[in-house]
């Protein structure tokens, strides 16, 4: 019986995602295997066990003997006491843990091997091949197949007559595993989770990648094959003997991980299927949560995979394409909602682009891409400050017809507190410069609304930074509204709530000296009034 790792994460502190810490924990596997030290990862897994054991399998009494172990040998090494033997594999483990946390908050990187040197860099500041420790790891090969026993029979030839270290991801949308074996350490090993079995033959493989997918004989994968060695990614795809749900299940996969030339032959394969459910094969969702496959290029940030699919969906008849191209989660959250929210920039510019030229759609209420709760793309993107997301999306619409620009831009929560008021409440200054600029030239929109920001209270944005003490958010947001045309300046700085109290005197009360300099300092500089510096701050 294997330890709890999720339960033992959050024992220890860790944020802890139960649908997705696979990810994190795939990805130690195959660094310890490219890295040859796949001994040393097994030795951790036993050691556990071994603790379980001795617990007589109590999950809580094995993980609170575990935890108490670790705290005190933490302790002791803050303090620079001498460890023993046990107590430096308690603290390997916990590095280990820690190394799951990183790669799971990389898993929109990693699990489509984009980028992947990127995300090992963080592991690898030498970059040294010969030392092992240190060695990068590359993606050398993609592949999209279904679960089959001659499948699952070539991965292990792969690895049985590799000489260097080898390793594969086996992954579909909502769960994946490793297996490989390092060039010192010649046991085949799968890792699901937190179990290892030791892969003796063909038949213990399939037996266990079957296990470690709930024994579904209808399975769709994505196979990543890593090396040490760099070289040119080859790309496969199959294309034969598949039924429509086959097809249904790879265009998903083929979407989040970004296999454009793929989900060009799915769809063209769904087009020439005659007398079924089209829109059902085209949403393409993910069999544990119903996550459209649209959804998930968008939430990863495969640009040309969103364009190929949008022009792929645009010549069917008889499909729901506003639907499709909304892509909502589970939760009724739009595709184009979580790219903004993950800053995914060269997403958001092909999706608008792609949708811009389409017909019996609503493109505000796309563009718009609020949650349930009334809370659109834009907002978040100016809530977490992603600077490119920001201006690909002011650009998109810019010169779009059909639209309500205003309310788009606006962005406001259903409690009416706009994008550019949390922005400037968060203090992100690359983020409103962004958002001002991408304003500063449209036509057809109130430009003073939008740069007044106010919230439910009716407080302005600038208020709201100057309440904050964001000294250089304040100095951002005076130096982008100088020289705009057709605004007023002065009631913009004056930055009154409702009750006519400014935002300058709710810093001076807050004892916000930076931001009072800032604020005084740049509407010196522009001596943006005839007569010198407004009058309240004479």
């Amino acid at each position: 019986m294997a330890i709890n790792l999720l339960k033992l994460q959050k024992k220890l502190g860790y944020d802890v995602d139960t649908g997705g810490m696979c990810y994190g924990i795939a990805y130690m596997a195959i660094q310890a295997i490219i890295r040859d030290d796949l001994e040393t990862y097994i030795s951790r897994i036993k050691y556990l066990e071994k603790t379980l054991l001795q617990h007589n399998n109590n999950q809580d009494d094995a993980i609170d003997e575990i935890v108490e172990k670790i705290n005190v040998a933490y302790e002791k090494r803050k303090n620079k006491q001498n460890l023993d033997s046990e107590e430096i594999k308690l603290l390997d483990i916990l590095n280990w843990l820690d190394g799951v946390q990183i790669y799971y908050n990389y898993n929109k990187l990693l699990s489509g091997g984009q980028n992947y040197e990127i995300a090992t860099n963080f592991f690898s500041a030498n970059t040294n091949q010969k030392e092992k420790e240190n060695r990068k790891i590359f993606v050398i090969a993609k592949e999209l197949n279904m679960l089959t026993k001659e499948l699952i029979n070539d991965i292990f030839d792969k690895i049985d007559n590799s000489k260097d270290s080898i390793a594969f991801s086996l992954g579909t949308p909502d769960h994946i595993i490793s297996v490989g074996k390092s060039s010192n350490y010649k046991p085949i090993y799968l890792i699901n989770h937190s179990t290892h079995k030791h892969i003796v033959n063909k038949r213990s493989l399939y037996s266990e990648v079957l296990c470690a997918f709930n024994y579904s004989t209808s399975i769709a994968l994505s196979i990543l094959t890593y090396s040490y060695q760099e070289g040119n990614i080859s790309v496969k795809y199959v294309t034969n003997n598949l039924d429509k749900d086959d097809l249904c299940k790879l265009l998903c996969i083929a979407l989040q991980d970004g296999y454009v030339e793929a989900i060009k032959a799915y769809i063209k394969r769904i087009s020439n299927l005659a007398r079924i459910n089209k829109q059902q094969l085209l949403a393409a969702k993910s069999q544990d949560d119903g996550t459209p496959g649209l959804y998930m290029a968008l939430q990863n940030g495969h640009p040309e995979a969103i364009k190929v699919y949008i022009e792929g969906i645009s010549n069917f008849d008889g499909i729901d394409t506003q639907q499709l191209l909304a892509a909502k989660n589970q939760c009724g959250i739009p595709g184009l909602y979580i790219a903004l929210q993950e800053g995914h920039a060269e997403a958001i510019k092909v999706y608008i682009e792609s949708i811009s030229n389409l017909r019996v759609i609503d493109m505000q209420e796309l563009l718009a891409a609020k949650t349930p709760d009334g809370i659109s793309g834009l907002y978040m993107a100016l809530y977490n400050g992603h600077v490119e997301a920001i201006k690909a999306y002011i650009e998109g619409i810019s010169n779009l017809s059909r639209i309500n620009k205003q309310d788009l831009l606006a962005a406001k929560k259903q409690n009416g507190t706009p994008g550019l008021c949390i922005a400037l409440y968060n203090g992100h200054v690359e983020a409103i410069k962004a958002y001002i600029e991408g304003i500063s030239n449209l036509a057809g929109i109130d430009k003073q609304e939008l740069l007044a920001a106010k919230n439910q209270s009716g407080t302005p944005g600038l208020c709201m930074a100057l309440q904050q003490g964001h000294a250089e958010a304040i100095k951002a947001y005076i130096e982008a509204i100088f020289n705009l045309p057709g605004i007023n300046r002065r009631e913009l700085l004056a930055a009154k709530t409702r009750f006519g109290t400014s935002g300058l005197h709710i810093a001076l009360q807050q004892g916000h000296s930076e931001a009072v300099k800032a604020y005084k300092e740049t509407i010196s500089k522009f001596k943006i009034l005839s007569n010198g510096l407004p009058g309240f701050l004479l």
